[in-house]
């Protein structure tokens, strides 16, 4: 998960970096797919992925911790590659599945908030 999130950045960087071309700029400013994409690797894949990790770490053992994070991860990268293709001109069952998508995430939600909310508070030791 670590990888797939440094990934993520990296991605997200070097498509910084490559829109800062002049006809590539104008092209992506023009296709607003691609734009909410973006904001998608920018948001819910860098920073999302990244606090999820940190739950993930602390409660790997879970395996509704595995299966939520799991569920949210594959509606994200499905989100992504469904907004890609319609940004590049691919229009058939997009709206459906971004709605699927979107339902995969919100599962995977609601599965890790119901994980951890019952998952019993550790204890602070009392030292001698």
């Amino acid at each position: 998960w670590v990888l797939a999130a440094l990934a993520i950045l990296t991605i997200k960087i070097v498509a910084q970096f490559v829109s800062t071309w002049p006809g590539i700029m104008e092209w992506a400013f023009h296709q607003r797919d691609i734009i909410i994409a973006y904001m998608h690797w920018a948001f819910l894949g860098w920073i999302s992925l990244s606090s999820l990790i940190y739950v993930f770490r602390l409660y790997a053992n879970r395996i509704g911790i595995s299966a939520g994070l799991s569920l949210f991860f594959l509606g994200w990268l499905s989100q992504e590659l469904l907004l890609g293709a319609r940004g590049l001109g691919y229009f058939e069952m997009v709206n459906e599945g971004l709605a699927i998508a979107s339902c995969m995430m919100l599962i995977g939600i609601i599965t890790l908030i119901f994980q951890v909310r019952h998952i019993p508070k550790l204890s602070a030791r009392k030292s001698p």
